[in-house]
């Protein structure tokens, strides 16, 4: 997309419906919407400071406020301030749980939501209904650009998603951003969703891929969102396990797996016959989902199940926040979200900030962010890189998370080389783990007839990483072992390397640092 140049859209839903192109513009305001996006990145670093301010000065009366003495703090001393992890922001959580409920943010938390704890224990982060604003002029922003190119994709649109509602945690419930906006949504969102309300109350992961699969097959969607492109591939997999579970359910007229009826339907028996025969998805031409970090095996592999459609990234998102605005399909590149965060960017090395206009394009950093949901300079512990910017706003794509690394003696291989190495032995998945006696790596894969050998597999992770192939040339790495699994073994050793994949925004690791 040209740079700082976009046509506001002439709607938000199905071209030439008068009453929804007047809600949009009149009562929606999306126009101002995409104003305030580009107004906000044409001077991205007074944006970011007038953000700065507003986070101070509101939360000056909270306990986190008075702890770290708010009242005191401008932008230019702002840098005085800890970076910090969770650790420092649990207590005040606690206190949350309590009854101490303006321990972090000024405004009234309304539930916690919880982190998929890729890297350690799930965590729980406060939304409060001013962070959950912020967030939907993100996506707001997100979907409005998207319709420019797309619109006639998305008037049927499935959306994949775990059920992440959970019991009531004391004072507040445990829900998600995703959660509460789909309950807000005005009726001509809703009527382009396949998904109905009446099978919110299914919490598995699984049967709700199941029903969606079902529902594909029936309402033959345009459009498909998911968070995690893995998330597909199961949904894929599951239908042709189910197909007969499936026929029958769709035969009795009923949700798979329930007594819920979803009302008569036309050509049945064409939909049976699909079923029986057909991908889910054949009538799919836009896929929504993660193209950054480690995804790239997942796509290639939809890719090599059919389907090829357009691809946008949802963006840098995280229970934390929604950090980027993807502009353009096929990338995993994104602006930086300018509505309610403020961003700073750390040398990997965790030595120094760097200002944003210093930031090198190519390079990798770890991100910090300070949020209106109470966390201030808080380290993500994210990798990204930047690409570049957007009028005045950087540009960056995540790349993974900052402890998925593995050092023995300064080779320095993370998550991205063991999946550029699967992808170049044509393998779906592995697990790299480090080994130190003697010091090397073993490769773990599931049962395969397999046509490379531990040489060929070596050779190639040196001319990924050249601080391997620095430490392999001088003998102070041994030669990477392979080792072949029974389907069993290999599924402990990923359940112990993964242990929660039973929701849409696992991301899997691929590598294993010796503790």
């Amino acid at each position: 997309m040209e740079k700082g140049k976009f046509k506001i859209p002439n709607f938000i839903s199905e071209p030439g419906r008068v009453l929804e192109d007047f809600l949009a513009h009149r009562i929606l305001r999306v126009d101002k919407i995409l104003h305030e996006f580009e107004r906000r990145t044409q001077d991205f670093n007074a944006s970011q400071e007038e953000t700065l301010m507003k986070i101070i000065r509101e939360n000056e009366a909270t306990r986190w406020g008075r702890n770290h003495k708010f009242s005191r703090l401008s932008p230019k001393i702002w840098t005085k301030m800890p970076i910090i992890t969770y650790e420092q922001v649990q207590p005040y959580i606690e206190r949350i749980r309590n009854g101490d409920l303006f321990s972090l943010t000024n405004n009234l938390p309304i539930a916690f939501a919880k982190t998929s704890g890729t890297t350690s224990e799930p965590k729980l982060i406060i939304l409060t209904e001013k962070s959950i604003e912020s967030q939907k002029k993100g996506a707001d922003t997100w979907n409005l650009t998207l319709n420019q190119l797309h619109s006639s994709l998305l008037n049927k649109v499935l959306v994949l998603s775990g059920g992440s509602r959970e019991r009531q945690l004391e004072l507040l419930p445990i829900s998600s951003y995703t959660d509460i906006v789909k309950t807000r949504q005005p009726f001509y969102v809703q009527k382009r969703m396949v998904f109905k309300k009446t099978i919110e109350f299914v919490s598995d992961f699984e049967h709700r891929l199941l029903i969606a699969a079902q529902q594909a097959f029936i309402k033959q969607p345009t459009a498909l969102i998911s968070v995690n492109p893995m998330t597909i591939i199961r949904l894929l997999n599951l239908t042709d396990e189910n197909r007969t579970e499936i026929g029958r359910a769709t035969r009795m007229g009923n949700y798979i797996g329930t007594d819920i009826s979803f009302g008569k339907i036309k050509n049945k028996e064409k939909i049976l016959e699909n079923i029986f025969s057909k991908n889910p998805l054949d009538s799919v031409r836009f896929l929504g989902t993660w193209l950054g970090g480690t995804q790239n095996l997942f796509i290639k592999e939809l890719k090599s199940r059919g389907i090829n459609t357009p691809m946008r990234d949802l963006g840098y998102l995280a229970t934390e926040g929604r950090f980027t605005i993807p502009l353009e399909d096929n990338s995993s590149s994104g602006v930086l979200n300018p509505f309610g965060n403020y961003y700073e960017f750390l040398a990997t090395d965790k030595s120094e900030v760097i200002p944003l206009q210093e930031l090198i394009p190519g390079r990798e950093y770890n991100i910090i962010i300070t949020s209106e949901n109470g966390l201030y300079r808080y380290d993500m512990q994210d990798i990204v890189e930047f690409i570049g910017f957007y009028n005045s706003a950087p540009v960056i794509s995540f790349k993974r998370k900052d402890s998925c690394f593995s050092s023995l003696i300064g080779e320095k291989l993370h998550e991205n080389h063991v999946v550029e190495l699967l992808r170049n032995l044509n393998q779906d998945t592995g697990i790299l783990k480090a080994e130190l006696n003697p010091p090397h790596y073993v490769l773990y894969l599931p049962p395969k007839d397999y046509s490379f050998s531990p040489e060929q597999a070596d050779a190639c992770l040196q001319k990924i990483n050249p601080e391997y192939h620095g430490k392999r040339e001088n003998n102070r790495l041994s030669l990477l072992e392979i080792n072949v699994l029974n389907a069993d073994e290999f599924k402990r050793l990923d359940l112990s390397l993964n242990p929660r994949q039973d929701h849409d925004r696992f991301k899997r690791k691929y590598i294993m640092p010796l503790k």
